[in-house]
């Protein structure tokens, strides 16, 4: 299985990376993409590829006011 690493942004240059398959990674972050989806619904709480878990992640940050974060892809 292909591994991935998303790195998470916070504050003043915080930062931390976690690395695991989609799967992995989807449940390490289950929480933010499920509060995602309840303010919107279009937002995924289960992505299919890792661009699509990224940009659900940009989303979910969006529509929780957290501008102060950011995820990226490290691969």
């Amino acid at each position: 299985m292909k591994t991935y690493t998303i790195t998470h942004y916070w504050h003043l240059h915080q930062h931390v990376s976690h690395t695991g398959t989609l799967a992995q990674l989807v449940e390490k972050f289950s929480y933010t993409l499920l509060c995602g989806h309840q303010r919107n619904p279009v937002i995924p709480t289960k992505p299919k590829t890792i661009k699509a878990l990224v940009k659900a992640l940009q989303d979910s940050r969006d529509v929780l006011g957290r501008w102060n974060e950011m995820y990226y892809l490290n691969n």
